[in-house]
């Protein structure tokens, strides 16, 4: 509010000197209209828009004074005309934006997730329990690489701008940045509704299993060469990694996180969930078969006494996980936990026409906000099955009309 009431205490010395002219035999209303209409230029430049609004409507109100050869007096009303109308223009649209930020702080107030985190004090996995999180966890040098390089895309340190726009929401200095615009060089940018909703994201099912592949591949991919055989050939690891990387960045979208000051002041977090199916890079080659995902399912190491993963018909989602049924960790599974608890990433078991593999979901720095983990702690786990992707029946000739 600093800036409204040195800018009122301009406008009031504006008056005052534009009055004081005016009525000075040597200056005169030309005078006063002169020295109006620099301080309108060095106002929009230097101090507020609202004195040089001001200023440019006394210059106007002034040169009307001068051709109807008004008395000096009828400079007073006039420049408080000015003024009001200023200050009238400037903080009706402050006071609709205040009106919409005291909503936006209603519909996203700050709230704690300490209660849906009680679980962590009791989880059965030394390392992760919370009296472990304030030391250091020595990590694996290529899961240490790789978790840095992503700590700067999906984990990173770089507030997203719904998570700058709740920032800014909850803080009361935003209603005197608001304030002012208008009325000092301070600028911030309008907190807006739509950089604080996000669209629905609605349930997504699993992809059935499809049939044997014997016909060309749907999607608009390149039918076979005659005669030729469509090799299973698996993916690459490269290309299975990349896959899960982009299902993390789905699954812990920064945009859904909201701003968290720490895990007692949470605003606008919307819980981890897949808006989308991942799928792994095309082939270049297409003599080679596609591969689709037919089971994703999250794994729970912290929330029950053994690991073990949702059972759902859908993409994995938080809040829809929270009540649905559980199931023991296969064998794969076991021993592919076993493995990214003895720093791995991912892990698979890859055939002819299915493959199996697990990928870890570790703790990065934004998580530590909320999670009393150790960054590079093991807070879960995705487990994945693939098989080759759903063949489209071949289209047969188109069928002669009938003879007449």
């Amino acid at each position: 509010m600093i800036f409204l009431v040195i800018s009122s205490l301009l406008s009031l010395g504006l008056i005052w000197a534009v009055n004081a002219l005016a009525r000075n035999k040597g200056w005169g209303m030309a005078g006063a209209c002169c020295f109006a209409a620099v301080a309108s230029l060095f106002s929009f430049g230097l101090l507020s828009t609202a004195i040089g609004f001001q200023s440019a409507l006394t210059v106007a109100g002034l040169l009307a004074c001068i051709v109807f050869r008004c008395n000096p007096k009828a400079v007073l009303p006039v420049s408080i005309a000015a003024l009001v109308a200023s200050y009238a223009f400037f903080l009706l649209p402050r006071f609709v934006e205040l009106r919409k930020i005291a909503r936006l702080r209603q519909e996203n107030p700050l709230v704690s997730v300490a209660d849906r985190l009680q679980y962590e004090a009791k989880a059965v996995d030394a390392f992760l329990r919370t009296d472990d999180a304030s030391q250091l966890h020595e990590l694996n040098p290529d899961i240490e690489q790789r978790l840095s390089m992503v700590e700067g895309g999906f984990f990173g340190s770089n507030q997203s701008q719904r998570q700058d726009s709740l920032h800014s929401l909850h803080f009361d200095i935003s209603d005197d940045f608001v304030m002012a615009r208008g009325f000092g060089p301070v600028r911030m940018a309008e907190i807006r509704t739509e950089g604080i909703d996000l669209p629905n994201s609605p349930p997504i099912p699993l992809p059935s299993a499809p049939a044997e592949p014997d016909h060309d591949f749907e999607r608009n991919s390149a039918a076979p060469l005659a005669n030729q055989t469509v090799a299973n050939t698996t993916p690459t690891r490269g290309a299975l990694l990349s896959m899960h990387d982009s299902g993390i960045r789905d699954f812990i979208e920064p945009e859904r996180m909201g701003f968290v000051k720490d895990r007692d002041h949470v605003a606008g977090f919307i819980s981890h969930r897949f808006t989308k199916l991942p799928e792994p890079a095309l082939p270049n080659d297409r003599s080679r078969a596609r591969w689709q995902i037919t089971r994703l399912a999250l794994v729970s190491l912290l929330t029950h006494e053994v690991p073990v993963a949702y059972v759902s018909k859908n993409l994995p989602q938080m809040d829809e996980l929270r009540d649905a049924a559980t199931r023991p960790l296969d064998s794969f599974e076991q021993q592919a936990i076993d493995r990214l608890r003895a720093d791995d990433d991912l892990v698979i078991d890859d055939g002819a026409d299915r493959i199996r593999m697990m990928g870890s979901l570790r703790a990065g720095k934004n998580c530590l906000n909320c999670h009393s983990v150790r960054r590079g702690d093991l807070l879960g786990a995705l487990s994945y099955e693939l098989v080759p992707a759903r063949p489209a029946p071949k289209q047969g000739p188109p069928a002669s009309p009938p003879s007449s």
